[in-house]
């Protein structure tokens, strides 16, 4: 048995119905075999499986889906298949919350045009989770439906990052309390007075 593997930082999956499934289905394997494979680092040969295994889980998890497909030399058309993206995803017990999803827009990998879809840590009023939408100097606020439910993410999403859902909670933490003591600092001092030197 070769105990030499492959590591990537990059999680390329294919679309799925939903990106939970798609992931899952990612680290199950396709179940190829390559029956006359030899290790390049030990020249053990023997059968070969494919599988993928996150042994070491990041802060960050970034995904890729795989939005096209090349049907010539140099030629690729874009997959339009619509995916479910989930706010969370769980793998070994690891829960991981959605950041940030880049929808590319246009016909092929040589054009188009790149839209951000950003989580602020701050939430609104009701407790809902606030998104910006980065269009090139266009930033608007939307909610969490507008971000991740509207056709063109759930159509052309290309890049997914999600973070460790307990490190968004610390962050979420220490934002509040830091906005707490700003507000308690602005509420503290008469309003009109300054400190003259």
């Amino acid at each position: 048995m070769c105990p030499h593997t492959d590591t990537d930082s990059l999680i390329q999956l294919q679309i799925i119905d939903s990106i939970s499934i798609s992931l899952a289905t990612f680290l199950e394997g396709d179940g190829s075999c390559v029956e006359t494979y030899i290790c390049p680092n030990c020249s053990v040969m023997g059968t070969s499986f494919t599988k993928t295994n996150i042994t070491q889980h990041p802060e960050i998890l970034v995904l890729q889906l795989k939005r096209f497909k090349q049907i010539a030399i140099r030629t690729f058309i874009k997959d339009y298949t619509e995916t479910e993206l989930n706010d969370t995803l769980t793998h070994n017990d690891k829960s991981y919350t959605l950041m940030s999803t880049i929808v590319h827009t246009g016909e092929d990998i040589n054009s188009g045009h790149y839209i951000n879809f950003c989580r602020s840590l701050y939430d609104d009023e009701n407790d809902q989770s606030i998104w910006y939408s980065y269009d090139d100097p266009k930033v608007i606020s939307v909610n969490q439906e507008e971000a991740l439910n509207n056709p063109l993410s759930r159509k052309s999403s290309y890049i997914l990052l999600y973070r460790e859902t307990a490190r968004v909670k610390e962050e979420k933490e220490k934002m509040s309390e830091q906005r707490l003591k700003n507000n308690q600092k602005r509420d503290s001092v008469p309003y009109g007075l300054k400190n003259v030197g």
